[in-house]
């Protein structure tokens, strides 16, 4: 049987250039794999990659300002400094792991197989004879050198869960709890709580790619830090300088809040929010020649018809009330009867067409109309609001040569709801020719008067 010892060392050898400070060895279904625990965000992955990052600039990075940090809390305080690299929790639970598989294979191999498989897991086979190469040699007992073993591996894993001995005082490990992990022993003998620096800065933000922020759950914003502190650069009347930005920074730095974005990534951002819904200002220059600057008024409106807030409080048609006292402004009779149409809401969105003002379309009942104006009417079916429009009747006539067209009679009008539109200007010029009708582009002209 081929020595276990050269496979471990092969393994050690593979692996060398990772430091186990800043690598954590995965266990279970990450076997074989490494996760680097010292960068943010950091999954396990293979050696190659695992290489692959250990000498990229991201992890040269974080690894330089985790050493600048532990040297600032160890200048600070007198206690002692923290450990560098991998906690003490992340290392216990796989060396534990191991010590408690050596020691079932060292009492019973038998024994040790199934609880091995019963929790799942791969039976782990130990080169005895190596084993006993490397404890020096000689004609060891088998029974006595396994019993060995189990002993060894069970007292360090006994003394890794926190203690060596069975007659602990278990009011002291009550007040151990009570005080906390971070607390160490003090010269005097008594038991001090070991706190970080409060100067101690934060841990700084990766790189940010602003085109991929629409992922994000803050968006537009990329995450909430940056949402918090561009609301906070642009409260009304309340606006902050870079200075004072700079301070505020400084502050959450040295409050220790971790991943918070720059002054720069501010202003990126700003300008990026501004392209995505901001308002433009529009230069004017006046008869005296004085400059003036006004909001743009056609990208408010859409931000005000794009929002879901504002949108279902917009009133966009005139109301018809026949019955009812009027109001409201948009039931008076000057909005209904006296706005020019071409100042009105000029179309209507019916079955997957849209409808404007002064394009021909058809109705239902094979009528071409001229629609004009557009308005809302309680429905006596229905008992809601329903779009109603007002239109002209467009007739068909020939020429003397045979050309086709169409005269819009301007003293026959009609009204109609939206649901009998059938076929709007695009499609009626699609498709003319299968109805047996003009083109509706050809409008000869109209009849504003009956003779």
């Amino acid at each position: 049987m081929a020595p276990a010892q050269s496979s471990l060392f092969r393994l050690s050898e593979e692996k060398s250039d990772l430091d186990p400070k800043w690598w954590t060895a995965g266990t279970g279904p990450n076997r074989n794999q490494w996760r680097c625990a010292v960068c943010i965000n950091s999954s396990y992955m293979g050696i190659y990659g695992a290489r692959r990052h250990n000498i990229s600039p991201k992890h040269r990075d974080a690894v330089a300002y985790e050493l600048v940090r532990i040297s600032r809390i160890a200048s600070s305080s007198s206690a002692p400094p923290p450990a560098v690299g991998v906690g003490r929790d992340t290392v216990v639970g796989p060396l534990y792991e191991l010590l408690q598989d050596i020691s079932f294979e060292a009492l019973d191999v038998t024994g040790g197989s199934q609880h091995r498989h019963a929790c799942g897991e791969e039976p782990m086979d130990i080169d005895w004879d190596t084993v006993t190469a490397e404890m020096g040699g000689g004609n060891f007992d088998a029974p006595t050198a396994r019993t060995a073993i189990a002993n060894m591996t069970a007292s360090l894993a006994k003394w890794m869960l926190g203690g060596d001995s069975d007659d602990s005082d278990p009011e002291q490990e009550e007040n151990y709890d009570d005080i906390g992990a971070n607390s160490v022993d003090a010269p005097n003998g008594d038991l001090v709580q070991d706190t970080e620096d409060p100067l101690a800065s934060g841990i700084p933000r990766e790189r940010m790619n602003l085109r991929k922020i629409e992922e994000t759950e803050w968006f537009p914003w990329p995450d909430k830090p940056t949402c918090v502190l561009d609301v906070l650069r642009h409260l009304p009347r309340s606006l902050f300088s870079d200075s004072q930005m700079e301070v505020i920074l400084w502050s959450m730095d040295m409050l220790g809040i971790d991943h918070r974005p720059s002054l720069a990534v501010l202003k990126s951002v700003d300008q990026m929010l501004q392209a995505y819904c901001g308002i433009d200002s529009i230069r004017y220059e006046g008869p005296l020649g004085h400059v003036y600057y006004t909001n743009d008024l056609a990208a408010i409106l859409a931000q005000e018809m794009s929002n879901p807030r504002v949108r279902t409080h917009l009133r966009l048609y005139p109301e018809e009330c026949v019955d009812s006292p009027i109001k409201e402004g948009w039931q008076a009779h000057r909005w209904r009867k006296e706005l020019k149409p071409g100042v009105s809401t000029p179309m209507v969105r019916t079955a997957g067409q849209d409808f404007y003002a002064y394009e021909p379309a058809k109705l239902a009942d094979g009528r071409v109309i001229s629609p004009f104006r557009w308005f809302t009417r309680l429905s006596q079916h229905s008992g809601r609001q329903e779009i109603f429009g007002e239109g002209w009747v467009m007739h068909t006539v020939s020429s003397n040569t045979g050309a086709r067209g169409y005269v819009v009679h301007g003293f026959e009008c009609v009204t109609f709801p939206v649901s009998h539109l059938v076929q709007a200007f695009p499609r009626m010029s699609e498709q003319f020719s299968n109805d047996n009708l003009p083109d509706p582009r050809c409008i000869i002209g109209a009849i504003c008067q009956r003779d």
